[in-house]
This record gives C-alpha cells, sequence and structure tokens, in this order.
C-alpha cells in the first residue's frame, strides 16, 4: 500500500463536479480525506479538491488516469 495527495483543480466547477464526483466515488474506498474548497466572494466558478489517497499502486495509478482524462481538470499528485 501506498500513500499520496492528489490535488485537482477545476477550471468550471459547476459543469465538472457531477462527473468529477462520480469517478471519485468509483475509487472511493481508497479515499481518506477529501477536500473541497473553492472561492466564496462572488462563488468562483473554479474550485480545488484535495485528496489523500491509500491504497496500490494500480489504484492510485487508475485514480489518476482516469482525472487525467477529464478535459478541463487539472491533476498533480505527490507520494508520501
Amino acid at each position: 500500500m501506498k500513500h499520496e495527495v492528489i490535488a485537482l483543480v477545476l477550471d468550471n466547477r459547476r459543469a465538472d463536479a457531477p462527473k468529477i464526483q462520480e469517478i471519485l466515488t468509483g475509487h472511493g474506498c481508497i479515499i481518506q480525506i477529501r477536500l473541497g474548497v473553492h472561492e466564496i466572494d462572488g462563488c468562483s466558478n473554479q474550485g480545488l479538491i484535495l485528496l489523500m489517497v491509500n491504497g496500490t499502486e494500480d489504484e492510485i495509478n487508475n485514480l489518476v488516469n482516469e482525472l487525467k482524462t477529464y478535459q478541463g481538470v487539472k491533476v498533480s499528485s505527490m507520494q508520501i
């Protein structure tokens, strides 16, 4: 098992959030922590999601690769 932190930036969170939620739910067994943040001043349409995951290398890679295929979402990860 390995631990990894994954950061997602959604350029259009109102449009992208439902699909991203579906992806995250599909990989929910490896997600330990999820934090979603957006600017509340004017209710920004850009969002940030931080994940702490714990799983096998294949499980984590599958999640990251699926997120990276979604246009309009930037993904970055860091192994701990």
